[in-house]
């Protein structure tokens, strides 16, 4: 299970460098598999605050892209929703 660490929008300037680094160390990963990262529960917590629910699913937006890479040496995966990367991380380095 993984919770919310950060997104692009909430990082200094001087986490530029390892943003890069994470965009660039990518692996695209699947929905589903982005999904069972994070755990049911965090998984439609994000998906509600996106504004995703009874019409449009974020499963079937086509404009959403998943990965996995590490931030700042941690494992993590994030979401691409409208050019904004929104990073997770297990419990115990997302509080780190």
């Amino acid at each position: 299970m993984m919770e919310f660490l950060t997104s692009c929008v909430l990082c200094s300037m001087s986490d530029v460098p390892d943003l890069e680094a994470m965009m660039d160390g990518e692996e695209e990963i699947d929905h589903d598999t982005f999904r069972d990262e994070l755990g049911h529960d965090a998984y439609q917590r994000f998906a509600e605050e996106l504004g995703y629910g009874s019409g449009m699913r974020l499963q079937d937006d086509w404009h959403v892209s998943y990965h996995r890479s590490t931030f700042k040496g941690q494992p993590v995966v994030y979401c691409v929703h409208s050019a904004i990367e929104y990073i997770f991380a297990a419990p115990n380095q997302a509080a780190a």
